[in-house]
């Protein structure tokens, strides 16, 4: 999504997760930790975190600015980021590997089963608080569609899908969601 809005055409290749691809002997000499997604560089060298590959991508197309156009934009951003991160996305997807995920994760990386639960409440909780803040924006950040946006939208979207919707009560997190639907990278990034 981070691309497409960027306007920023990448050469895709897909890494079946079911499958364990990300966990063979030629993955894992792109990324030791097994994760994706990874970036190559034009020197050969790849980055492998989310973030650090749309900060890459943000440096090297000009507009629009989705971190950031100034300091207070940056560290606002980064702030929210940093939120969505820790406090919903990772939840989510623990939730999801330690439940629903289980047999497929239960050899790849620790789990803790009896956690699921707790992670989705964390989640959930964390959402109540975001769902506050965001009274009366349009984005994340307030007037300016940036990388929280997306992180957000791709984390409650996978949410949905396995079994951990947005509760109907969020009104601003619902409504910020539907107007996130409406986004063309949000459809061009699930083709």
């Amino acid at each position: 999504m981070f691309a497409i809005e960027k306007g920023i055409e990448l050469t895709y290749e897909e890494v079946n997760l079911i499958a364990g691809e990300n966990r063979s002997d030629s993955y894992l000499k792109i990324n030791p930790f097994g994760v994706v997604p990874s970036l190559e560089l034009p020197n050969g060298e790849y980055l492998n975190e989310s973030v650090a590959i749309c900060e890459y991508l943000e440096e090297t197309a000009d507009s629009p600015k989705l971190i950031g156009d100034s300091p207070n934009q940056r560290a606002i951003q980064r702030s929210w980021q940093r939120r969505i991160e820790l406090l919903v996305s990772e939840n989510i997807y623990s939730a999801y590997r330690f439940s629903v995920g289980l047999e497929i994760y239960k050899d790849r990386v620790h789990c803790i089963p009896d956690a699921a639960e707790d992670f989705e409440k964390a989640a959930q909780k964390n959402l109540m608080i975001i769902d506050q803040l965001i009274e009366n924006r349009t984005w994340i950040c307030g007037d300016w569609f940036s990388l929280s946006d997306i992180l957000l939208f791709c984390a409650l979207d996978f949410g949905a899908s396995v079994g951990q919707p947005i509760d109907t009560g969020l009104l601003n997190l619902n409504v910020w969601f539907a107007t996130m639907m409406t986004r063309e990278s949000v459809h061009l990034s699930r083709d």
